[in-house]
Order: C-alpha cells, then structure tokens, then sequence
C-alpha cells in the first residue's frame, strides 16, 4: 500500500496492490491524465523461460517468485494495431499462471541483456509502458527496414 502511494494515478495505485496481494487488478482506464491511451494486450503464455527471479518487496520484506514465461501475443485492445498478434515476447508472472493461461498485459520498452532496446509484456503499468503513438512510431520505423 505504502509503495503504490508513490504512482500518479489511481490504476497505478491499484496495478502496484494488486501485484503485492498477488491478485488480478481491476482497473478503470484512469491513466496519467496528460499521456495517450496504452497499450493493452492479450497474451498466452507459452512455454517457461529459463529462469524464475526472486524478488523482494521493499516495504513488506516478503519474497516471492517471477517465472519468465515466452508469451504470444493473441489480442489488441485498439485494433489498429492488430499487426502484432502473434508477435512473442518474454512476461514474468508471479500469480501462479501456467502454460496455456490468457493474461491481460501491457507493452513496456526496456533493453535485452546486452543493452539493446527491446519490447517486453508486463502485467503492470510502469514507467515504460508503451502508449499507443509511441507504438505508431515503432510500428512506422519497422515498416521502413
């Protein structure tokens, strides 16, 4: 609760609770008030990562597991941007999810282990979420290649 006190907005606030309750968040579209829409997507998850990340919340000191799953992207909200379904990218989640699961996730930017920027799903909204004209820009940059 503490934590999520520190976001701007109230979905924010309830993406960070929902994470440290380990629960689904309910969110109301009540994004940063001077930002475009983000985007959303629906996700499968595919086989199992590699790796699974422990963590530790910083308020609360309880650790808990990530299990970084492959996952392919099988729905768009905004449907102008239906040219990514299909496309997989790597998600960690940490609410007991399997193999098959459909998950609502976001597109967040960030860069690979060697430094490179790379897009990657997250269950949460943060910092780098992806908004949809920035994803116009992506898309347009990739067109052009």
């Amino acid at each position: 609760e503490y934590f999520s006190d520190c976001f701007a907005t109230e979905d924010q606030k309830e993406g960070m609770t929902a994470f440290l309750e380990n629960r689904e968040a309910k969110f109301e579209n009540n994004m940063a008030k001077e930002t475009t829409e983000i985007c959303r997507v629906s996700v499968v998850l595919d086989n199992v990562a590699i790796k699974e990340q422990e963590y530790e919340n910083s308020v609360t000191g309880e650790k808990f597991t990530s299990t970084v799953f492959n996952a392919t992207i099988s729905d768009v909200e905004d449907k102008t941007f239906s040219s990514i379904i299909g496309e997989k990218l790597p998600i960690g989640i940490s609410t007991g999810k399997a193999e098959g699961d459909t998950v609502k996730a976001y597109l967040v930017e960030g860069e690979d282990n060697n430094g490179n920027p790379a897009l990657f799903l997250n269950e949460m909204v943060l910092e780098k979420t992806l908004t949809l004209d920035k994803l116009k820009d992506i898309l347009k940059k990739a067109k052009k290649k």
